[in-house]
């Protein structure tokens, strides 16, 4: 909620506090309190996501805002009462013959006023407020069950809306003038101290510009296309963040799916995807991917095993060769080699591999990655992750190809299958790499057994 005089607007807005120099940062959301400065230039660069909510005095006690706009009343209400009594005066009055940086005017100070302030205000992550009153300024900041208070001079012109916020997160020497934890009657307020300010001030056009973000490239030299479906919340919730790529471009945002996925839903997913692109927005270039992006890690990690995986079903051929030559001993070997002879989307490979805490870190929030590689030399790559296991499956590409193809074949439906090769340690650039199996698709074997049947009855 944003409050402007006697006018209150409401909205959702995005904030960023991820630290662009620490590259180990797992979260944008984990505010701190030397973000303050910075929040309210983010607000009103959103302005326009916001709608007007109430006026100021008529804020709807069933609302989330209530309570934390009535605490931080009662928290300004209570130090303007303690900066006027006999006894703070003469507390300020003793300590400044002993601390003279406390009557400087080249020091900035700041009040510090730690409280209980209950279960009310857990789910409030910040509130900051700029009051203006009988020619001074009242800068009132709340975090994590403490209020900041700064005073400043407010004589003369002021501008109608000032983002400038003081951080309270560097300070120097401080002095407890308060301690209110004997007293009953103001068992809520339980210290207030006066810190001197180490932060420096921070220019404004610094404050308003955005923060220049890390990012990776993850472009390749083949025309991909992608789509990747985050897990949802949980329950019966059946919206995702999912992400597409489109050759160069990715697209970002949030689709509505069936609450629960399965791998033989893949088939019709991705055309339900398709049907919500007017839901994505821009996210950016694929060589320019924000490194903070929830995708960033699994699409890394897929592009890294691709050409693992590739290499194994080139490698496999020698396995299915002897396969094929030892079930002919047996009087089984036409039926074996006419599948794998034939149409190579009659089959796919999957991929079973440990969990580690790289594989965890990738694959931990997605719920399903699919990915069609268009190759130079006219072979599609079909790759598929999901359920903890990675699918391939190859096509011929030759001729003309569709510039949006959302067809993926349903590996759900398995028929006959070998296992071609076990890991104990994995291979290069995939260490955790376990197991490699080659499937028929339930189709293409159904197909094959009434095609039996029928020269049987002939």
């Amino acid at each position: 909620m944003f409050r402007c005089g006697n006018w209150c607007y409401c909205g959702k807005v995005t904030f960023d506090f991820s630290d662009p120099d620490d590259s180990d940062s797992e979260s944008q959301s984990d505010m701190k309190l030397k973000d303050i400065p910075r929040i309210i230039p983010m607000l009103q660069r959103q302005q326009g996501k916001l709608a007007f909510y109430c006026n100021a005095t008529a804020v709807p006690k069933e609302s989330d805002f209530y309570i934390p706009l009535e605490t931080q009343n009662e928290a300004q209400d209570f130090l303007a009462a303690e900066l006027q009594s006999d006894h703070l005066g003469e507390a300020i009055e003793r300590f400044e013959k002993m601390y003279p940086w406390m009557d400087s005017d080249e020091v900035k100070t700041y009040f510090e006023l730690n409280c209980a302030v209950g279960e009310d205000m857990d789910t409030v992550q910040c509130v900051c407020s700029k009051t203006y009153a009988r020619g001074l300024i009242f800068i009132t900041i709340y975090f994590e069950g403490t209020f900041y208070v700064s005073i400043s001079d407010g004589y003369g012109d002021q501008p109608l809306l000032d983002v400038r916020f003081p951080d309270v997160s560097n300070h120097g020497e401080g002095i407890t003038l308060m301690s209110y934890l004997d007293n009953d009657i103001e068992a809520r307020w339980q210290k207030l101290t006066l810190w001197q300010s180490l932060a420096e001030e921070m220019k404004l056009s610094s404050l308003l510009a955005p923060r220049k973000k890390k990012t990776k490239n993850l472009a390749s030299d083949s025309y991909v296309q992608s789509y990747i479906v985050l897990k949802g919340d949980g329950g019966n919730d059946t919206f995702r963040t999912a992400m597409f790529r489109f050759g160069s471009w990715c697209y970002s945002g949030r689709v509505q799916l069936t609450s629960n996925l399965a791998l033989a839903d893949l088939p019709h997913v991705i055309p339900a995807l398709r049907m919500q692109q007017s839901r994505l927005e821009f996210l950016c270039d694929v060589a320019s991917m924000p490194s903070k992006s929830p995708f960033v890690r699994p699409m890394e990690f897929c592009s890294r095993v691709a050409p693992v995986m590739e290499s194994e079903v080139v490698e496999s051929e020698g396995v299915l060769m002897n396969l094929v030559e030892r079930l002919g001993n047996m009087g089984l070997g036409d039926s074996i080699s006419q599948w794998l002879e034939g149409d190579p989307g009659q089959s796919f490979f999957e991929f079973n591999f440990a969990k580690d805490n790289e594989t965890d870190k990738a694959h931990n929030d997605v719920e399903l990655m699919c990915t069609k590689c268009y190759t130079p030399n006219g072979l599609v790559t079909i790759t598929i992750y999901f359920g903890g296991v990675y699918y391939l499956s190859l096509l011929e590409g030759g001729g003309e190809q569709p510039l949006l193809d959302s067809k993926f074949p349903n590996v759900a439906g398995k028929g006959r299958g070998y296992q071609i090769r076990a890991y104990g340690s994995g291979v290069d650039n995939w260490e955790s790499l376990r197991k490699v199996s080659i499937w028929q698709t339930s189709e293409a074997m159904q197909k094959e057994m009434e095609e039996r049947i029928g020269k049987v009855r002939q």
